[in-house]
């Protein structure tokens, strides 16, 4: 009896030896997302915390978050907690500039830009890296990226009287039916 009343004691002591991980300030845009039994705060960068205050937002809102991320928060939503914190609308920043159909974005509308994208697509054992602006490669503004893009592309270059690909085109400019999934993280042959 007298050695499990001394493992109690040694465990006691080492469990409440151990420090605790320090609070952590947090300042970051992301979505709410209703989890299984509470609303969660899905950061940018990853990761699911629960909040202490959710304002008048709910599932779905994309909201910028400022608090301190209290890892010793214990909850049933099985999380880390943003304790402290203000809620309000994250507005996202103007869309980027491209061009449509220069889909490698070196500033050039020409044959790179259909080989370039059947590369993408088609191209298993040494892929090229997917454009960092799906939107230009989107050549026909259908919202998909398939063999129709370098198709309509190689027909705009090389038939007379084939449609140029929609706008933003030859310039650069933003996209005027931002409605599909595709979108355009960066291109760096427009301001």
């Amino acid at each position: 009896m007298r050695h499990v009343f001394a493992l109690a004691v040694t465990a006691t002591v080492l469990c409440s030896a151990t420090p605790a991980r320090a609070q952590v300030d947090f300042d970051e845009c992301g979505n709410l997302m209703q989890g299984i039994e509470c609303l969660l705060f899905v950061p940018d960068s990853g990761g699911f915390y629960f909040l202490e205050e959710f304002g008048s937002f709910g599932d779905g809102d994309y909201v910028h978050v400022v608090g301190t991320i209290d890892p010793t928060c214990i909850t049933f939503c099985f999380s880390e907690c943003i304790v402290d914190n203000t809620i309000e609308s994250c507005t996202i920043g103007d869309p980027q500039h491209f061009v449509r159909g220069d889909t490698n974005g070196d500033g050039s509308y020409d044959i790179s830009d259909p080989v370039n994208l059947l590369t993408v697509l088609f191209t298993v054992v040494f892929p090229a890296p997917i454009p960092p602006c799906l939107d230009a490669a989107d050549a026909n503004d259908d919202g998909n990226l398939d063999i129709s893009d370098p198709v309509y592309i190689l027909s705009d270059l090389f038939i007379t009287g084939s449609p140029s690909p929609p706008s933003p085109h030859p310039d650069c400019g933003f996209d005027p039916t931002d409605t599909d999934p595709l979108d355009c993280q960066q291109f760096d042959a427009c301001p």
